[in-house]
Formats: structure tokens, C-alpha cells, sequence
């Protein structure tokens, strides 16, 4: 059956999980060629757009979605996150909290809305976006390590070092946590630390741009 939508949709999402974006665009062009009114294909098509860096086209595909499901939540946060890597920050924090609207207890679409905030130099406002993902997933080890962000923009480096440690004691984990650890560190003028947590966030990711230019600072310092 080359026409079952269902099977085809599923098969992209197992090829997406693989990282094999071109096939799973495939996948999910075919569904919404074979039904243009399927909304849950067009936001995973979307998904993969924007992992394939397609963010106008990423964009567009949530749009679509959303003319078909108003009050899509996933659709909505997803739209949120290709806007900010659009740069489109304002107009991401809309998307974000239409998607906090329909689904108040949403972590996801809170951490991305701190983010989005955080980029405006909105510093409060994305600390209390974090906190409020953390209040309904307290192991969100993503959102523990972004509350370390904004506690460092706005000088409290001794809660930006809690906050990171939480995010690398979180159960899966978080590596690139090392990162604010070490500017936490750098802050209190522990240098000697910043410098060790840096080179182990750069033994995990030596081709980091951003790890480099820390353990630089660092080792200026």
C-alpha cells in the first residue's frame, strides 16, 4: 500500500528520530500530498525543515498547520522556535504564549519563551519563564541550565552556579551546562574551576566555537 498516510507518517518519524532529514521530508511531503488537510504531518514536516536549517520553509509549514488547527500547541512552540532562529524574537514570544493559552502547563513552550525573552535582554522575564517550566518539570535540565543564563546576566553568579549544577546533576544530564558553570566560576574569581569545567565541556564538544573562546577567556584570565 504506497498510499497509506498512516504508515508513511510514521516511517518519517522513525527517520527523523535517525537523523535522516532528506528521507523523512520525503515521508512527509508524500502525506500531505496524499492529504493536505493532515495537520500533525505538516508540524513534524516542519520540524525537519528546521533541522535541515529551512527556516522560512519551516515556518511556512507551521503556518500551514495552524490554518488547518488554530490552536495547535506543539504547531504553535514549534512556529516560536523557527521565528527565533529567524531572529524574529517578538514576534516568537506571541507564538510561545499563544501556545501557553491553549496548554498553560506547558515546560517546553516556557523555556523557548525565556529564550526568546532572554535574546531581547528581557533578563527578568526569561528568569521567571524558566522558573515557571521548572515549577512543572523540576528535572528540565535544559531550562535549569538557561535559568543559569539569565541569574549571570543579571550578576548573581553564585545562583547561576546552583542553577547549572542542577542542570548537570539532572538525571540525563546536561553537558552544556559546563559552559555557565564556568562562567559562574569566572564571575566569582575562581578562575582555576572555570578553567577545568571548561576543558571538560571541551573534551565533550572540541569543536565548540564558544567552549574555545570560554577556555580562552579563562586561561587569559
Amino acid at each position: 500500500r504506497p498510499d497509506a498516510a498512516t504508515a508513511l507518517y510514521n516511517l518519517g518519524n522513525a527517520l527523523a528520530s535517525l537523523d535522516r532529514l532528506d528521507e523523512a521530508l520525503q515521508c512527509f511531503d508524500r502525506v500531505v500530498a496524499l492529504d493536505p488537510s493532515d495537520a500533525a504531518a505538516l508540524n513534524n514536516r516542519g520540524v525537519v525543515l528546521r533541522d535541515l536549517l529551512r527556516d522560512d520553509d519551516a515556518l511556512a509549514s507551521f503556518d500551514e498547520a495552524l490554518a488547518l488547527r488554530p490552536g495547535y500547541p506543539e504547531a504553535l512552540n514549534n512556529r516560536g522556535n523557527a521565528l527565533q532562529a529567524l531572529r524574529r524574537h517578538a514576534e516568537a514570544i506571541d507564538s510561545y504564549e499563544r501556545a501557553l493559552r491553549e496548554r498553560p502547563v506547558y515546560a517546553e513552550a516556557l523555556n523557548n519563551r525565556g529564550n526568546a525573552l532572554l535574546a531581547l535582554d528581557r533578563f527578568g522575564e526569561a528568569l521567571e519563564s524558566y522558573e515557571r517550566a521548572l515549577a512543572i518539570q523540576p528535572d528540565y535540565a535544559e531550562a535549569h541550565n538557561n535559568r543559569s543564563a539569565a541569574l549571570l546576566a543579571l550578576c548573581r553568579p553564585e545562583d547561576a552556579l546552583e542553577a547549572a549544577a542542577q542542570a548537570i546533576e539532572a538525571p540525563a544530564g546536561y553537558p552544556e551546562a559546563l559552559g555557565n558553570r564556568g562562567k559562574a566560576l569566572q564571575a566569582l574569581g575562581r578562575h582555576d574551576e572555570a578553567l577545568q569545567s571548561y576543558e571538560e565541556a571541551h573534551r565533550l564538544r572540541p569543536a565548540d566555537a564558544d567552549g574555545l573562546n570560554n577556555l580562552g577567556n579563562a586561561l587569559h584570565a
